[in-house]
């Protein structure tokens, strides 16, 4: 009776060696990296998160204060002499007014607190305290336009009374200077640019955050990743069902015949082993030629089998595989002639092995044994 395929089945310790596993290792290699790479990326995804964000954020900018006036000294006029109106004291309380706060609002779409010089100095700081740092980015620079704007305003009022000054004095041909200063004061008025220039800017979050994750994350992320990867591996290593390593296919054989394994580079010693264990075959069955059977796929290249069957001295072929064999080819004896079965390594199943192991003891071919091609 044959064996059940249970009773070739390797066992959890059986089926795992160190040739089996590099073996797995070496054609599933990307596992390594996939998994590590995953498994930071969890870890910087949890982290992120869960990261605790900070209910608001200190946003300050500053600004430098334009002083258009100093331009009329070149003109023989004290920029000093030219009354605001309103003073600098009473735009900045315009500024801060609810006008304006109610105007600014409904520009921006929501009433946004800014915090807002006493007197005008250099630098000309606002600052604004908000969750999101875009809406205090705005309600700052609508701020900033305002004041630039109240101030035009004021230095345009102040030089059109100087002007009207100058004009009286022409009038009165007390002056000859009066034209030039007339015509400085219009020209500055036509381009007066009170515009508040940022020189600088802070942002500060105000309670606990996470500004990046630590580098003992990462390093525990690739080693979790690296045992997880090795643990799929070995896992794999059971689970496949191909055969990896001599070991396997030792356990698998069992009774049969073990000829050795023939690797694609020819090896004198190793093509002679295993030429010799096939010569013994042969001789113990009186048999003169070689039929090699492999078990679902025919060798993409026969050369290794060429070089041990002229190593024998016998002639040879290479059968359809296992599986497309009928019942006579596989039954029918044929005198003088004598299989090999061939293990392709890395391609054929443990079972399709066993199973032609079990069908071998019930024909009346004889076996010279299993043959091992890297």
């Amino acid at each position: 009776m044959a064996k059940s395929e249970r009773d070739h089945e390797p066992g959890l310790l059986d089926a795992i060696d160190f040739r089996a596993f590099f073996e797995t290792v070496r054609l599933r290699w990307w596992v390594v990296p996939v998994v590590m790479a995953a498994t930071v990326g969890f870890l910087v995804a949890q982290e992120t998160r869960l990261r605790s964000q900070p209910q608001e954020y200190l946003v300050s900018r500053s600004y430098q204060i334009p002083n258009p006036k100093a331009v009329l000294a070149t003109v023989g006029l004290n920029p000093g002499i030219i009354e605001e109106f309103p003073d600098t004291v009473s735009q900045l309380l315009l500024l801060r007014g609810e006008d304006v706060r109610r105007q600014i609002a409904a520009e921006l779409g929501k009433d946004i607190e800014v915090q807002i010089p006493g007197v005008y100095e250099i630098p000309f700081v606002f600052q604004c305290r908000q969750p999101v740092i875009q809406d205090c980015e705005r309600a700052i620079d609508a701020y900033a336009a305002k004041s630039g704007q109240i101030r035009y305003d004021a230095i345009i009022a102040g030089l059109e009374t100087l002007r009207d000054v100058y004009l009286g004095v022409d009038a009165s041909a007390e002056d000859g200077s009066a034209p030039v200063k007339i015509a400085a004061i219009e020209a500055l008025m036509k381009n007066l640019d009170t515009t508040l220039t940022q020189i600088d800017s802070f942002d500060q979050p105000l309670g606990a955050t996470v500004n990046s994750v630590r580098r003992s994350k990462y390093v525990f992320g690739l080693a979790a990743g690296l045992l997880i990867s090795l643990l799929i591996l070995l896992q794999l290593t059971y689970t496949d069902s191909r055969i990896r390593s001599v070991r396997q296919l030792i356990r698998i054989v069992r009774n049969h015949p073990y000829l050795g394994s023939v690797s694609k580079r020819p090896d004198d010693v190793s093509d002679r082993r295993a030429a010799l264990a096939l010569y013994q075959g042969l001789s113990s069955t009186s048999a003169n030629r070689l039929r090699f059977v492999p078990l679902r796929q025919s060798p993409v290249d026969d050369a290794q089998l060429r070089r041990l069957a002229e190593m024998t001295g016998k002639p040879w072929s290479v059968s359809a595989p296992f599986s497309d064999l009928s019942v006579t080819e596989l039954a029918a004896n044929t005198p003088g002639e004598v299989d090999v079965l061939v293990v392709q390594r890395n391609r054929d199943l443990r079972k399709d092995l066993s199973e032609a192991l079990a069908a071998s003891r019930s024909s009346d071919r004889h076996l010279a044994g299993v043959l091992l091609l890297d």
